[in-house]
């Protein structure tokens, strides 16, 4: 197994070799995007199990604040294959966050609601990741953190463009 030192990141426009090979910068930062976007997952998976919940189903919580939704659509937000969603629709529905309910506007289909439990829990949600976000964005002043994000976008949209193709 690897040690954790083996995995580090170089600094950008560095090489290091791994596995043989040179990785050079525009690997470094795909991997890079990749390890930080886990990294958070993670963390918001460890701080959301303390009140029954993970990422993924604080995700669903949060899209379902915009209304009644049916489960492709909220699948399709969430990215996730049709069964994960059914997954995720049983796991809040059994903890009383949410509602299967008749879409007026499809006899044929449901819709999630939340519940008031699931509102109550959608801010403990709010509450946890702004305090994360707020810990984590700290490190970087108001500059660094816009210029982050217009650079996030801009690789979100040439992923989006890519995938078009």
């Amino acid at each position: 197994m690897r040690g954790a030192s083996q995995w580090r990141l170089p600094v950008a426009g560095a090489t290091t070799e791994r596995s043989g090979r040179i990785v050079g910068a525009d690997e470094d930062v795909m991997d890079l995007v990749i390890s930080v976007s886990r990294a958070m997952r993670g963390r918001m998976n460890e701080l959301l199990r303390e009140i029954g919940l993970s990422h993924l189903t604080g995700k669903a919580l949060r899209e379902l604040s915009a209304g009644p939704m049916r489960l492709r659509d909220l699948g399709e937000r969430l990215r996730v294959v049709p069964r994960t969603v059914t997954q995720i629709a049983d796991t809040l529905e059994a903890a009383g966050l949410v509602e299967r309910r008749p879409n007026p506007d499809d006899r044929r289909s449901l819709n999630l609601v939340l519940t008031p439990l699931g509102q109550e829990r959608l801010a403990e949600v709010k509450a946890i990741r702004a305090a994360a976000f707020r810990g984590i964005s700290s490190q970087l002043d108001a500059a660094e953190r816009a210029e982050a994000i217009r650079l996030l976008r801009r690789l979100e949209a040439a992923i989006a463009h890519k995938a078009a193709d």
